[in-house]
């Protein structure tokens, strides 16, 4: 599918990867970029809370392509060490586009 839509649409591809193989398997098929997005979010891969900075590094040792982090960055801290690890871009949803998480997560005192 992604050298169909780079074939007829001529536009970069970015894939969403959950493991290793995914990405390296995107990058094969002709990925332009990858981002971390799934990852955490399958069956087939562990749930937790906490961004897997072991599994961005490997990525980033194995693919050519830019690798985007995307999941889990809750604080400028997180988003730096991404990038000073090589990430081309680092994505932040939820620590700031919602109120009750980032309401919970707030500490006081």
């Amino acid at each position: 599918m992604i050298r169909e839509i780079k074939q007829e649409l001529r536009v970069p591809v970015l894939a969403d990867i959950s493991t290793l193989e995914e990405g390296t398997t995107a990058e094969e098929a002709g990925a332009d970029l990858v981002a971390t997005t799934l990852v955490d979010c399958t069956s087939y891969t562990k749930m937790n809370n906490k961004v897997d900075f072991t599994f961005i590094q490997n990525l980033l040792r194995e693919l050519y392509v830019p690798v985007v982090v995307e999941g889990k960055i809750w604080t400028p801290e997180q988003a730096k060490r991404a990038l000073d690890m090589g990430a081309y871009a680092v994505v932040v949803g939820s620590a700031i586009t919602r109120p009750q998480e980032i309401t919970k997560r707030a500490s006081y005192g």
